[in-house]
């Protein structure tokens, strides 16, 4: 399962889903809106995600988080 993301948020629809580009893989996650700006960053400037990943037959769905 995928618990956390850290990388660069490099783009945030309107309905709060982010696009995390972690070293070169974009990962799309549903986070409330304002999400983005809520976000710890690491030393190097990245965006840490804290993510629920719900599986389901039709769907596997990260849920992202500032914490």
């Amino acid at each position: 399962m995928i618990g956390r993301l850290t990388g660069s948020v490099v783009d945030e629809q309107p309905n709060g889903t982010l696009l995390v580009d972690v070293s070169g893989v974009g990962y799309e996650v549903l986070a409330p809106a304002g999400t983005a700006s809520k976000l710890t960053r690491n030393a190097k400037g990245e965006s840490i995600v804290f993510v629920h990943t719900h599986v389901k037959a039709e769907a596997f769905d990260l849920y992202g988080f500032s914490h």
